[in-house]
């Protein structure tokens, strides 16, 4: 009970078997809360002891007895703190993939492909279950490396979350210490509960050192991706009209300081003209060609752009701004996310 980190000392092949991760994780979950349980008593049982005894000796000074009880309160949590950020460095560190891994492909932004799920009317699955996460995009076989990373990170992604629900200055803390940055596409996409960051990111802009102040800008950028994503599936069609049309531009500014984030940003595009264009199918005839061109952006960028940085190859249907202004706000907001993605791949490509 006085160590419960205890229980991650063990084989690293345990990091690799997701059934046995599973376990361990459980274990681990127990005995951080044994710890404070623990803690938490044994604390009370000095406390009246030391109370006792100090009536005895302090009788008649005021304030004598209470001091003490406040610095053992603090000590406690200070303990608590500690255990549970470094379990969760220690879990974040297990995300991270090997050097074996890592020749065989695996990067923590493919690998959230297996966590978002499957983009609507591109494939059949639903929820992706434990073995089925090992299946995903690139047909590998079920027990390979990359199936049980994803499945160890997904196990690990949900502890992270009831922590971060149960306390969130945890998340706190160990956004504070900082983590690879490698890990925060995983984190943001896995971890429900991260939104939580958005409180204190101010404050951690606010801290002194540069690694810091350029964490927190990265941690925003994926938030901010991930929070659009979410919306696009609960506003309503006339919030979305006037949630999206401001902020499109906003991610070609995205992409210009943080090129990794073309993926998350592509993704969002298409899933956006994808929403759009299901509700105004009957009244448009060119919007079914125009998510058969976003896909086509979104797989082959380099394509679309003329030898040389030319103009792009692929040219867009021309609107006038009184044809724009008398359609549909679905299909101008589909106008709009095609432009978007052209304007992102011209400025992405033609910086390299």
């Amino acid at each position: 009970m006085v160590d419960p980190l205890i229980v991650l000392r063990c084989d690293q092949r345990v990091y690799r078997c997701p059934p046995l991760m599973d376990i361990v994780l459980h274990m681990l979950n127990g005995y951080l809360l044994a710890s404070k349980a623990y803690l938490h008593c044994h604390l009370k049982e000095t406390a009246d002891f030391d109370r006792q005894s100090q009536t005895v000796s302090n009788l008649g000074v005021p304030g004598g007895p209470d001091t003490p009880e406040v610095t053992r309160e603090e000590l406690k949590n200070a303990l608590l703190s500690a255990q549970d950020s470094a379990a969760v460095q220690i879990l974040l560190e297990v995300c991270l993939p090997t050097s074996e891994e890592q020749q065989l492909g695996a990067n923590t932004e493919s690998l959230l492909k297996s966590i978002r799920g499957p983009v609507p009317g591109k494939s059949k699955q639903g929820s992706l279950g434990p073995r089925a996460r090992g299946n995903v995009e690139d047909g590998e076989p079920e027990g390979g490396l990359l199936s049980d990373l994803r499945e160890v990170q997904c196990l690990i992604c949900c502890l992270l979350h009831q922590m971060f629900i149960a306390d969130p200055n945890i998340a706190k803390l160990v956004h504070f210490q900082g983590y690879p940055q490698a890990l925060l596409p995983l984190t943001v996409a896995g971890i429900p509960s991260i939104h939580i960051c958005l409180d204190f990111i101010p404050e951690l802009l606010a801290q002194p050192q540069l690694e810091k102040q350029i964490f927190a800008i990265q941690l925003l950028s994926y938030l901010c991706t991930h929070v659009m994503g979410t919306l696009l599936t609960v506003l309503t069609r006339a919030k979305r009209f006037s949630f999206f049309m401001p902020i499109l531009p906003c991610l070609v500014a995205f992409c210009q300081a943080f090129p990794p984030l073309y993926d998350d940003v592509a993704a969002l595009l298409v899933q956006v003209g994808q929403v759009c264009a299901s509700d105004v199918a009957t009244k448009a005839r060119d919007i079914d060609p125009l998510i058969a061109r976003l896909q086509y952006l979104k797989e082959k960028p380099q394509a679309v752009v003329a030898p040389g940085g030319g103009s792009s190859k692929l040219t867009l249907p021309q609107r006038t701004a009184e044809e724009l202004g008398g359609t549909d706000p679905d299909v101008q907001l589909c106008y709009c996310v095609e432009a978007t993605f052209m304007d992102i791949i011209s400025s992405t490509l033609h910086g390299l």
